[in-house]
């Protein structure tokens, strides 16, 4: 089956509720508040929604994995534009509202991202992730990479890229965790490894600043086209590299990178080379850090001694884009396909400035 785009945790604000909770079980009531458990729809590994209710104004706040609310926690599977709605009528069907009225829910956070097909294991995969943008890496049992500082504050974005198949068994009963694992072993022996990389948009100004126009339920629905272009263009910000190779073909310039790239890594020499960056005025300085940032990973692309680098993870991305539009029209596959190997047009970089 085609892999598609993970709408994953979300927060839904709905003010004013009118539906009850009669499918629902009661958890724990404390003054003003009321918490209740809407049970997942999965007959095998169900997984439940949170929903919080302010009684005295009658606001519900509706949190948790939606996705795995409909397709239980160890499922690979993910929602294309079609399964996302047919997710959200049966939530409003849960509650007893309208959909209507669900679709007017704020949506205050996101978490999206991408089950990928790659030609290499997830191990290999990580261990050649160098950073994302200027971000570090950090590894978690070389299962888990995250980049840059955890730490929550507005606007914040969190960037993750881990092995989907190790979390999958790890959520499985333990009577079935064993078969599970060995499903995963024979398809690994025959190439087919599923990492996957995530962004959660944690308020409403890191949704904006990321260029999603994502207010309400909605509004999510009528965007998935945006999401993939989104997530497109974020993957072209991982950069993947084993090693230089020193050639007489090489600039100064380039030479020069290419040597503090293998001496110090991706991340660190691009400090190093930031810090020396100077200017009059703010702009000035921010184009300069581009600048460094666009230098180095021109020598990455061009010098990459190893069989797999950023280029080929954007390709194994690309056929997962070419299977998805074969399901979903909501992917513009011509649109997103040069966001993930060109860049955003000129006229929409100028529109999201």
């Amino acid at each position: 089956k085609a892999i598609c785009v993970m709408i994953d945790n979300l927060t839904i604000r709905l003010e004013g509720f009118s539906g009850s909770f009669e499918n629902c079980e009661r958890v724990k009531e404390n003054g003003n508040i009321a918490i209740y458990r809407l049970k997942g729809l999965s007959l095998t590994t169900p997984h439940p929604l949170a929903l919080i209710l302010a009684k005295r104004s009658g606001t519900l706040y509706i949190v948790n994995s939606l996705r795995k609310w409909y397709y239980g926690r160890a499922s690979l599977l993910d929602f294309t534009s079609g399964t996302l709605l047919h997710a959200f009528k049966l939530l409003a069907g849960r509650l007893k509202i309208s959909y209507e009225e669900l679709s007017r829910g704020r949506v205050t956070q996101v978490e999206a991202g991408l089950n990928l097909r790659t030609r290499i294991s997830c191990q290999r995969l990580f261990g050649l992730i160098a950073g994302y943008k200027t971000r570090p890496r950090n590894s978690i049992k070389n299962e888990t990479l995250y980049f840059g500082d955890r730490t929550r504050g507005v606007g914040y974005k969190k960037v993750m890229l881990y092995d989907k198949t190790a979390e999958i068994v790890a959520r499985m009963p333990l009577r079935k965790r064993f078969r599970q694992e060995e499903i995963f072993e024979v398809l690994a022996r025959h190439g087919y490894f599923f990492p996957r990389y995530e962004f959660k948009l944690a308020d409403r100004q890191a949704l904006s600043q990321n260029g999603l126009d994502i207010r309400t339920v909605s509004d999510l629905v009528a965007g998935y086209e945006e999401l993939y272009r989104f997530l497109a263009r974020e993957a072209r910000n991982f950069v993947l590299f084993e090693r230089i190779g020193i050639t007489e073909r090489m600039t100064p310039k380039e030479r020069l990178i290419a040597e503090g790239l293998n001496e110090y890594g991706y991340t660190e020499y691009l400090e190093k080379c930031r810090e020396t960056c100077r200017s009059r005025t703010v702009k000035g300085l921010k184009s300069a850090r581009y600048k460094v940032r666009k230098d180095l990973i021109r020598v990455i692309d061009r010098y990459d001694t190893g069989d797999y680098g950023s280029r080929q993870f954007r390709i194994d991305l690309g056929r997962n884009l070419v299977r998805i539009s074969k399901h979903d029209p909501a992917l513009n596959l011509p649109e997103t396909l040069r966001e993930l190997f060109i860049g955003r047009p000129a006229s929409n970089n100028k529109r999201n400035k």
